[in-house]
This record gives structure tokens, C-alpha cells and sequence, in this order.
């Protein structure tokens, strides 16, 4: 029986165990924690089944079911990414001021970049409310969970084995500009 390390990839982000997230829409603008460009395309390793996500309809509405949309589908992206490492639409998405996304962005990248690729991560919105936007855009409140998932070699050997997640609070500010959604931090939410 292989041992569960850590936690999951988004929880450990939430929780404060990594530095992701900045302090919402009133954040001092400062660098990414790493560049958001992909490592290019997914290896002949990586999901072969993998499609990428559309955007439904409502996720392009400046309402407050289209920001839980925009949300729901940036994880979307998220899963997309993990199974191909292929980061350019979650980086798209991403305001380059998010430091929580480029994070995320960054691990992928650097677990393709290592050759590694990612079995069975998944993330599941399980709830969401938001408010009206305002003129920032809108602060996303939701739970998630995280399948349990396994970093593995090309030749498949586990590197790492990532148990399940219990429903994790949080908060996901949604940037609205242009004309549609960016991420722009993803923050816990207080007890």
C-alpha cells in the first residue's frame, strides 16, 4: 500500500501550506510567482483521452451565476492542465496578478517539466454563492474537494500518492474586464 503524502494541490494552496494566494481584489499589484506559459504540448504519457473544456454560455455573463459558472470551469481547466500539462487557457484565464493561479500554473508545469505526469486529479465545486458583481467583479464563495491523485513517472511509477479531500471554504475573487472573467486570487476562507 503506497502512503498518502500531503495534501491535495488546491487545498494545500488554500490552507497556507504553499504561497498562493494574495489578498483579494485589494491587493498591491506585485510579480507572479512564476511565469504562466506552458511547457508546451502534452507527451505521448499524458491522458490521451483528455478534452478541453468549453466554456458554457452563463460563464460569459457579468451576473453572479456566471461568475459561479467562470469558476466551476477554471477548475475545469485546472483538471485539463493535470491531465496534459498543457497550462496556456488556465493561464489565459488567470489575471497575471494572481499569485494563487500562477502557482498552480507553476506545479503543473514543473511536474511535466520533470517528465512527470499526473493520474486522477480532479477537483469538484460542490457549492457556490455570489453576490451581485460589483465593479471589480465578483467574490465567489465555495466548497471543493479533490480526488485523491498520483504523480507518476513516464515509465509509471508513483512519485507520489495524494489522498482525497474533505469539502475545503473558500473564496475565489473573479476579475470582470473586456468583456469576460479572469481568476484573481483564490483564498480559505476564515472559520
Amino acid at each position: 500500500m503506497r502512503r498518502a503524502l500531503g495534501a491535495g494541490l488546491v487545498t494545500a494552496c488554500l490552507m497556507g501550506a504553499v504561497a498562493c494566494s494574495g489578498d483579494g481584489p485589494d491587493a498591491v499589484p506585485s510579480p507572479t510567482a512564476s511565469s504562466a506559459s506552458p511547457t508546451g504540448t502534452a507527451t505521448a504519457s499524458s491522458s490521451p483521452t483528455a478534452v478541453a473544456p468549453t466554456l458554457p454560455p452563463e460563464a460569459a455573463e457579468r451576473t453572479a451565476a456566471g461568475a459561479e459558472a467562470f469558476v466551476r470551469f477554471w477548475f475545469e481547466q485546472l483538471e485539463y492542465a493535470y491531465a496534459t500539462g498543457d497550462t496556456r487557457q488556465l493561464s489565459a484565464l488567470s489575471d497575471p496578478e494572481c499569485r494563487s493561479c500562477a502557482e498552480l500554473i507553476r506545479r503543473v508545469n514543473q511536474t511535466y517539466g520533470e517528465g512527470r505526469l499526473v493520474r486522477g486529479f480532479s477537483v469538484d465545486v460542490v457549492s457556490s454563492a455570489a453576490p451581485p458583481p460589483n465593479d471589480f467583479g465578483s467574490e465567489v464563495s465555495f466548497q471543493l474537494e479533490e480526488a485523491g491523485y498520483e504523480t507518476v513517472e513516464v515509465d509509471g511509477s508513483v512519485v507520489e500518492t495524494v489522498a482525497p479531500t474533505e469539502p475545503r471554504s473558500a473564496v475565489f475573487f473573479a476579475k470582470w474586464g473586456s468583456g469576460s472573467w479572469l481568476a484573481f486570487d483564490i483564498a480559505k476562507m476564515d472559520p
